[in-house]
């Protein structure tokens, strides 16, 4: 079966050209503190929806391991596979996935394309991508009284409670269902709930699972950070 995407050049750059891709990547990654733990398991882009079509998820999920690693290497030195980056980001990937994000990895065309998309992540503020999975990967069910101040039609979507909590982990983690609490939650329930909530109901539930992960983060553990739970009610 032939791949659903190819980078969009082939051979390799001149060395001005290899050079100019990785100075525009490593602006964002020395003036603005970008890290491996700002990347999220995909790429959206503005107008996206909160979950993609299957269409664009392979491409888009390899983009995102490979920007990852790419970032890791130039923050630090050290190199990292595809499969590491999946690894530490606690979710798992096709071998399909793994096979593009390695080849982008070693692609320099792709890296300018990476700094862009970096300088979107910094226009939008880099989040700790790796703490907020810990704090909400145990959050099966949103409580229903979060759910009171969304539009009427929410509460009344089966299963609401845990389409919300898939909401939830979507928008806060900016990437996959893979990694989180309901990996295989029905797409087509995450995009109606979405469609349902309207701008004020995302902006409700944005600032109830904000507050809530400053909550955890703000309780004294002895664990580490990204490894405490929160039992989520009904």
């Amino acid at each position: 079966m032939s791949e659903t995407w190819s980078p969009p050049k082939t051979g390799k750059p001149p060395a001005d050209a290899q050079q100019r891709a990785a100075d525009e990547l490593r602006r964002p990654v020395n003036l603005h503190g970008l890290r491996f733990s700002h990347i999220p398991t995909t790429i959206r882009h503005r107008g996206d929806s909160i979950v993609l079509p299957r269409h664009l998820q392979t491409t888009r999920a390899a983009e995102a391991i490979a920007m990852a690693a790419v970032v890791h290497s130039l923050s630090t030195g050290a190199t990292m596979t595809a499969a590491r980056v999946v690894e530490r980001q606690g979710h798992k990937a096709t071998d399909r996935v793994l096979r593009l994000a390695t080849g982008m990895i070693r692609n320099r065309h792709m890296w300018t394309y990476f700094a862009v998309h970096a300088s979107l992540l910094h226009s939008e503020g880099l989040v700790d991508l790796e703490r907020l999975p810990g704090e909400l990967r145990s959050l099966t069910a949103v409580p229903r009284s979060a759910l009171t101040a969304l539009p009427p039609q929410c509460p009344a979507v089966p299963r609401t409670t845990e389409i919300a909590a898939a909401w939830v982990w979507l928008d806060a983690t900016q990437g996959r269902l893979a990694g989180g609490p309901h990996p295989v939650m029905s797409e087509r329930a995450i995009r109606r709930f979405d469609r349902l909530l309207n701008p004020e109901g995302r902006l409700t539930l944005r600032e109830w699972w904000q507050e809530r992960t400053e909550q955890i983060a703000d309780q004294p553990s002895t664990a580490p950070r990204g490894q405490r739970r929160e039992r989520s009610t009904g």
